[in-house]
């Protein structure tokens, strides 16, 4: 199964804009797993989106086919063929 998993903003710096990533069919592969596993070559990276528990930052703003998903749920949802993953650094501006 194919997953898009794309970064914004300061994320980019870190991971690129958009990673295509490969799942076994038969996987069970959460939101939070399938993040880890994407940025776990860029440890500096990874730090911003996750503390030293391993869970997202609350201020990780994560989407699922443009359905915002809470941060506590990412470890509950799974990824289906074809998903894509947004995730976003804090926003800010005036």
């Amino acid at each position: 199964m194919r997953i898009k998993i794309k970064f914004y903003a300061r994320f980019q710096e870190y991971f690129g804009s958009e990673i295509i990533k490969e799942i076994d069919n038969n996987s069970t592969d959460t939101l939070k797993s399938i993040a880890k596993s994407v940025t776990e070559d860029n440890p500096e990276g990874q730090a911003f989106i996750f503390d030293d528990a391993g869970n997202f930052y609350d201020y990780v703003i994560l989407m699922k086919n443009g359905e915002r998903i809470y941060s506590d749920d990412a470890d509950e949802i799974s990824a289906e063929d074809g998903d894509e993953i947004r995730i976003f650094p804090p926003v800010s501006g005036g």
